[in-house]
């Protein structure tokens, strides 16, 4: 991935600007694409990669969540494209307000940190309740 044509999220370090593409972590991967990327791309790096390890990545579990100006992240939601960046359409992509979890923590646009926990709040009340 790093030595790929995938732009992915420009951040500065103490080192000058570097990309990030991937993190990973047990049998979870998190991709960050920019809309100069392809993600027809980035599913023939992974098809590549599933083939050597002799694994399978799950395309069917990925989920979007579009990151940038609210205008970008509207043009996404609405025709799953941007740029280079075209989504097929089995990719689930997260609206605004919407929170997609990733190792535990919430992540999202315009989420509330009461919204994504009132779920499990109510599920710990309601077994308080049956002791």
């Amino acid at each position: 991935l790093r030595k790929s044509s995938l732009h992915g999220y420009q951040i500065e370090t103490a080192h000058g600007i570097e990309k990030l593409i991937t993190n990973l972590f047990a049998d979870d991967t998190t991709v960050l694409l920019s809309e100069h990327d392809s993600f027809q791309d980035l599913e023939k790096i992974l098809d590549d990669w599933s083939m050597a390890a002799k694994a399978v990545f799950n395309v069917k579990k990925t989920e979007i969540i579009p990151i940038g100006t609210r205008n970008f992240r509207e043009q996404i939601i609405e025709h799953r494209s941007a740029g280079a960046l075209i989504l097929p359409p089995h990719i689930a992509i997260a609206k605004e307000g919407e929170a997609k979890r990733i190792l535990g923590a919430w992540f999202g646009n315009g989420i509330s940190n009461e919204g994504v926990w009132t779920p499990t709040l109510d599920k710990i009340d309601a077994d308080f309740e049956r002791w």
